[in-house]
């Protein structure tokens, strides 16, 4: 009778290995997205398609936005209510905001790929501006 042994997982080992040679720091990733992201992007079979860029976006605004805005971009006494903000905010303007900070905003310290990505999420979440 031949006995088995346990072999440690290659995907797993796989992983390991490209984490630890990124040199980046890891960014966490989103806990879950709201069907709201997506509301408007929907592929063949009626799922909510959701960009990688969206995802990631989640997750940087959950990181360095959400303690002011709310996790849900509702706002607090600290930052005001995105649902609200960014429809009525031109595209450049919110990327201006991003990249320098705002009235009271202070400028967040994210890469260029990390305010691309938090573009996407706002306009995923929040709708596509609306001209007064």
């Amino acid at each position: 009778m031949r006995l088995l042994t346990a072999q440690p997982p290659i995907a797993l080992a796989l992983t390991l290995a490209v984490a630890s040679c990124s040199g980046e720091a890891p960014v966490d990733p989103p806990r879950s997205i709201d069907a709201s992201l997506a509301a408007d992007a929907v592929d063949a079979r009626g799922a909510p398609e959701v960009s990688t860029e969206v995802t990631r976006g989640a997750a940087v605004f959950r990181r360095y936005c959400a303690s002011c805005h709310g996790a849900r971009g509702a706002g607090t006494g600290d930052g005001p209510d995105l649902r609200r903000e960014v429809p009525s905010s031109p595209d450049a303007e919110i990327q201006r905001i991003l990249r320098e900070g705002g009235r009271m905003m202070p400028m967040v310290p994210i890469d260029d790929a990390q305010r691309a990505d938090v573009f996407a999420w706002l306009r995923a979440t929040f709708g596509a501006y609306e001209e007064p």
